[in-house]
């Protein structure tokens, strides 16, 4: 019962915020519409598995970024980079190489000895996603979590980091990775799912929520103007403008692998506008969240176990699913996948996500008093 009681909401739920466990369940939520079969042209031509990855993006950016500004105030060295790597890596890889060893011994070894990509998270530029296909996004934030420290390992070596100067560094970086974005697409012509999952033109999705973190701990009076109804229902509207023209354009059969701006500048406005969004979310229900009402429990649940959702459900939906989309027997399958998929989740949190992250925590405190 001791260790039931570890999972339970007023344990689980603390230090937790609302907001965010909001914006993670909508981002789920999208991409598991989307791999049921709902295509482009059933939503206005907007690919919104597509929108639900880049809701994560900007989110992982704000709190990995907050943790990294918080860790590197005082200066930043490499047993402080160290230290930031092993608690995201004891959070993001086990969970994810558990998942690929058990697929690939069990369900799929067609890959080989290629399969060892997949463990340095390469394989959106050397073998492809045939193997597993949520995981391209999983290469572009691990190697923004291995790149970014280093970045500014580099960049603040000579001198104190400080907000000015890391908000520079912030806006230059969007600035270059937009521009060697544009002159990649220009010299190779590539299409959109070319850039879309090269990670080295992806990394300023998540630098924009790197952004937002910054104004939060740094520049709290420009982040509370964000936090304003007013201001959320701006950017609400410009954003939804953006997703018009997007969808319309992509109704056109490749006109995405054609124009300049689907596969250069529609990358990080659309990042930056859904970062915009985060400090309403965050601030609007920090206060006054009854967890007893069903409906906050529920969220918060589906946002605890997203990453084990994410990884496994279109595993799971290719089993299951098999009539035609829309009729009465696809939709008792979705239900059927999508319950299977949260239960599995659920399970692998309590048994195996969650023992690893207080395993980490453990160590963080030995360390810590040593």
């Amino acid at each position: 019962m001791k260790y039931l009681k570890a999972y339970s909401p007023s344990v689980l739920f603390q230090k937790r915020n609302f907001g965010l466990d909001l914006i993670r369940t909508i981002a789920i939520g999208l991409v598991m519409i989307s791999h049921l079969g709902i295509q482009p042209e059933y939503v206005g031509g907007l690919r919104i598995g597509q929108l639900g990855v880049e809701v994560f993006f900007v989110l992982s950016g704000f709190l990995i970024g907050q943790i990294l500004i918080k860790d590197f105030s005082n200066g930043i060295n490499l047993s402080v980079i160290l230290h930031f790597w092993k608690r995201r890596w004891y959070r993001t890889l086990p969970l994810y190489y558990l998942i690929i060893i058990l697929k690939f011994i069990f369900i799929d070894h067609s890959l080989g000895y290629k399969i060892i990509v997949y463990f340095l998270f390469l394989q959106n530029n050397f073998v492809g996603i045939d193997f597993m296909g949520v995981t391209w996004s999983l290469v572009i934030e691990e190697w923004f979590y291995l790149s970014l420290p280093l970045m500014l390992f580099v960049y603040f070596y000579f001198h104190k980091i400080t907000p000015q100067k890391l908000m520079y560094f912030i806006l230059l970086f969007c600035f270059f990775e937009n521009v060697m974005r544009l002159c990649w697409v220009i010299y190779t012509d590539r299409g959109y799912e070319a850039i879309n999952g090269n990670f080295p033109f992806r990394l300023d999705s998540m630098m924009c929520g790197v952004f937002i973190a910054n104004l939060r701990l740094n520049f709290n009076n420009y982040y509370q103007i964000f936090t304003k109804t007013y201001i959320f229902i701006t950017v609400l509207i410009i954003y939804s403008i953006l997703l018009f023209v997007f969808g319309t354009t992509n109704l056109k059969e490749g006109a995405l692998d054609e124009l300049l701006w689907t596969r250069t500048i529609w990358f990080f406005s659309n990042s930056l506008l859904l970062a915009l969004f985060i400090p309403y979310f965050e601030t609007f229900f920090k206060n006054g969240v009854n967890y007893k009402n069903p409906v906050y429990t529920i969220i918060t649940y589906i946002s605890i176990f997203s990453y084990a959702v994410y990884l496994i459900h279109q595993e799971i939906y290719h089993y299951i699913l098999k009539s035609e989309l829309f009729s009465a027997a696809w939709l008792i399958e979705s239900i059927v996948a999508i319950l299977l998929t949260f239960l599995i989740s659920g399970i692998l949190f309590i048994f195996y996500e969650k023992p690893m992250t207080d395993l980490r925590d453990r160590f963080s405190k030995r360390k810590a008093l040593k």
